[in-house]
């Protein structure tokens, strides 16, 4: 009987990420970064707000999900004018966050 309506719209899903409920993290970890150590060739771990270092990757591969930070000297070196907050940037406790 109604084998040609023409007009009737299916309802569009929005788009996720599953499943749900798996404990898995989205986005980025908060008030962590961490930094390359040269001497040692491995990525260490810092809380941000208190700046002690929590942990270290052994494998030389940086933590997923944590951002980077990079110290304002090595920066002053590579870089004719410092990176401003305009580009992303921002300064905090001597360091520059991406």
């Amino acid at each position: 009987m109604f084998d040609n309506v023409v007009g009737i719209k299916k309802e569009a899903k929005m788009a996720t990420n599953p499943p749900s409920g798996d404990n898995h993290r989205n986005g980025a970890v908060r008030s962590r970064s961490q930094t390359f150590n040269p001497r040692t060739q491995q990525f260490v771990k810092r809380n941000a707000e208190t700046g002690r270092f929590m942990d270290v990757k052994q494998n030389g591969t940086p933590f997923k999900g944590v951002r980077k930070e990079i110290p304002i000297l090595i920066l002053r070196a590579a870089t004719p004018s410092p990176l401003t907050e305009n580009e992303g940037c921002f300064k905090k406790n001597g360091f520059v966050y991406l």
